[in-house]
């Protein structure tokens, strides 16, 4: 059905993008870019328990975590310590895993229906852990709502609406190829602006007699 004569009865072109933009959108989130809303999640801890849920809407936990010891104050605590991120592998090969104290490391177990995170060693006070994670849009099904990206997705997100329609209604490939294409430069100037920006230092490395 055309967009123009509604769903009643079938699924119409409008309903069809709406499904392609959900589809871009939750594409996005998976290509590790900062399009991905990041956000501080904080963990209150148990003594003597390891193993922590995160919410259903956390999809990666990104970086260094931040322990703030019992009695601390959580947004201006004195005496934070990093809590590391470690893969599947070092978790595994840690011999003592009973071994209790500060938090040091973690492994954010990538399970089907949530994260969880794995601490070592076993927290030995009920500490807080300050985790950076990344966490689900919306879903763009309802005309309602915005979609939740910054105004310099816009464009790409046009251009990726476009090449998947194209691709549904079967126009000719080099028109296919060419939205897409433009969909591409679109996305990878929406990345470059949405990365963290750091200062520059310049290091100039030159031989000496010593090396």
């Amino acid at each position: 059905m055309e967009s123009g004569q509604g769903a009643a009865g079938g699924t119409s072109d409008f309903e069809m993008a709406r499904d392609f933009l959900d589809t871009i959108i939750d594409s996005l989130q998976a290509e590790g870019v900062q399009a991905r809303a990041v956000r501080f999640d904080e963990v209150t801890l148990t003594a003597g328990t390891s193993t922590y849920n995160m919410d259903a809407e956390v999809i990666d936990v990104i970086g260094d975590a931040m322990y703030i010891p019992a009695g601390q104050t959580v947004s201006a605590a004195d005496g934070e310590t990093i809590v590391s991120p470690i893969d599947r592998e070092s978790w595994q090969t840690i011999s003592s895993k009973s071994s209790e104290g500060t938090p040091t490391m973690y492994w954010a177990n990538k399970q089907p229906a949530q994260i969880q995170i794995r601490l070592w060693p076993i927290p030995d006070e009920a500490g807080t852990i300050r985790f950076q994670v990344h966490q689900l849009f919306t879903d763009a099904l309802d005309g309602q709502y915005t979609v939740e990206l910054r105004q310099y997705w816009t464009n790409y997100l046009i251009w990726a609406l476009a090449h998947h329609l194209a691709m549904a209604k079967a126009l000719p490939m080099n028109r296919v190829q060419w939205l897409f294409t433009h969909s591409q430069l679109q996305k990878e100037r929406a990345r470059a602006y949405s990365n963290q920006n750091t200062n520059n230092l310049m290091v100039v490395s030159h031989e000496t007699g010593w090396r």
